[in-house]
This record gives C-alpha cells, sequence and structure tokens, in this order.
C-alpha cells in the first residue's frame, strides 16, 4: 500500500481535505507520529486536532468507510514496531 503524503497542519491543506470517513496521523516536525485516529469526518477531526495536538506540524490521511478498522490496523503496527502507542493516543481508547 502506498504511504499518503505528508501535508502541513494549516489551513490552506485542510480545506482540500474532504469530509468523509477515514483515519489520519497527526507528526511532528521531526516527522514522529504524535496521534492515530478514525472519524466520520476527515476535515472536522484534523481542524479540532490542531488544539488539541499542539505540536502537531503535518498530517498524512486516507479515506475509508472502515475506519474505525484502519485506525485499529495502523495502531497495532505502530504498536508492534515501536512498543508504545503514539504519544497523543491514549490508553483509555478502545484500540480492538
Amino acid at each position: 500500500m502506498r504511504r499518503p503524503p505528508k501535508l502541513p497542519l494549516e489551513d490552506t491543506a485542510l480545506e482540500d481535505v474532504p469530509e468523509k470517513e477515514g483515519v489520519y496521523q497527526l507528526l511532528d516536525e521531526k516527522e514522529q507520529v504524535l496521534r492515530i485516529a478514525g472519524t466520520p469526518d476527515l476535515r472536522q477531526a484534523l481542524r479540532a486536532a490542531r488544539a488539541e495536538v499542539p505540536p502537531a506540524r503535518f498530517f498524512q490521511y486516507e479515506t475509508t468507510h472502515m475506519y474505525t478498522m484502519r485506525e485499529s490496523e495502523l495502531l497495532q503496527l505502530f504498536l508492534r514496531r515501536r512498543h508504545r502507542l503514539p504519544e497523543y493516543n491514549g490508553v483509555e481508547e478502545d484500540l480492538f
């Protein structure tokens, strides 16, 4: 699967994000993943995430109707590779 493009977490980039279901990843200035989340509205969630995750500078996203399943897949991959969750993914979230 091709990796989604990395975009700046700015209004101009968010305008092009569809108001559709999908999964996004927030990245810091070093391109480290801070949050992985599925949502029914990508644009709205990314706008809200700017305030929720202050160090985020970039984002990646993919649209999918099965966003909760894709979120779980990406979190499992992250956990397997780094032995922890992204910093802004709380342990209280339902992963699987």
